[in-house]
């Protein structure tokens, strides 16, 4: 799993109990910025994105989308 934000528990410590990744360097990034970025770098790190993206030109998966097929990725969406 790819985290976004750092994971913080009741305690103060982390509840996770699955293999996490949080991108290197998504600390220094505002929050309402956190998913942007680490979905930037999931693209960065792939060969090939998987998508399930409908008509919504607008949303977030639509624009991660589009960003893999500009950095040249093989883009595979479901919905088609």
């Amino acid at each position: 799993m790819i985290l976004a934000y750092l994971p913080v528990g009741e305690n103060g410590a982390s509840d996770e109990l699955l293999p996490t990744i949080l991108p290197e360097g998504i600390e220094t990034v505002p929050r309402r910025f956190a998913i942007s970025f680490r979905n930037r770098w999931m693209i960065e790190q792939s060969d090939f994105v998987v998508t399930h993206v409908t008509n919504h030109i607008a949303s977030g998966a639509a624009q991660f989308k589009a960003l893999a097929e500009k950095q040249g990725k093989t883009v595979i969406n479901l919905t088609v």
